[in-house]
């Protein structure tokens, strides 16, 4: 699974985004990083806003699924699905950048050691 909504063809589907749940088109921008799943707290959650919700209906139990796939696409829970510029978003465009630059672009180092 990719962590990136419209990337690959397992991406997030629902993310903590009000304007797209309303925006008429029915479908997340693409490019969007949610936080991910977080680590077990508690065996139930409070309401479909508390990441530990979905634990209670899940097969096999939660505590048998790696930590990498608690993902439950619950886009009312900010403490997996929402995003932020300071903490994902910004990070993640200059990750890009970087890795979609022209090697000339690339600043390169050069040796103090002398050349033989």
């Amino acid at each position: 699974m990719t962590w990136i909504t419209g990337l690959g063809p397992r991406h997030p589907q629902h993310v903590f985004h009000l304007d797209a749940w309303y925006n008429g088109q029915g479908s997340f921008h693409p490019g969007i990083i949610p936080y991910g799943p977080w680590r077990k707290e508690r065996s139930e959650g409070q309401g479909p806003w508390d990441v530990a919700w979905p634990h209670q209906t899940v097969y096999p139990p939660i505590d048998e699924w790696p930590g990498n796939e608690r993902w439950f696409d619950n886009r009312c829970s900010p403490m997996n699905s929402e995003f932020t510029v300071h903490q994902n978003t910004g990070p993640a465009a200059a990750l890009f950048g970087f890795l979609c630059a022209s090697e000339t672009a690339i600043p390169h180092t050069r040796s103090s050691a002398p050349n033989r």
